[in-house]
C-alpha cells in the first residue's frame, strides 16, 4: 500500500499532542507565579527554560536579557538567596 493508514496518522498525531499539553503546562506554571513567591531557585530555572520574558513582564529588571547566564545573575540580585 502507498501512503498513510488512518491510524499512522492519529498515532504521530497523539504524539505532537502530548508534546504541545507538556509546553502549555509547562508554561501555565511559570505564568502561575507570582512576584511574592518568585525565590532565588524558581527565578533560575525560568532563565534555563528561557522564560526571560515571563519574568520582565513581572519585574522590569530583566527587560531585553536574552542569555541564561546574564538572567541568572539578575535572580541573584532582585531574588537574593536565603
Amino acid at each position: 500500500q502507498v501512503g498513510w493508514s488512518s491510524r499512522a496518522v492519529a498515532d504521530q498525531g497523539g504524539g505532537v499532542m502530548r508534546v504541545v499539553i507538556a509546553f502549555v503546562a509547562l508554561c501555565a506554571g511559570a505564568f502561575l507565579k507570582t512576584r511574592e513567591d518568585m525565590d532565588n531557585h524558581e527565578c533560575k530555572v525560568t532563565c534555563h527554560e528561557f522564560g526571560m520574558g515571563i519574568l520582565a513582564a513581572k519585574n522590569p529588571a530583566f527587560a531585553g536579557i536574552d542569555d541564561p547566564t546574564e538572567c541568572c545573575n539578575v535572580c541573584d540580585k532582585e531574588y537574593p538567596a536565603k
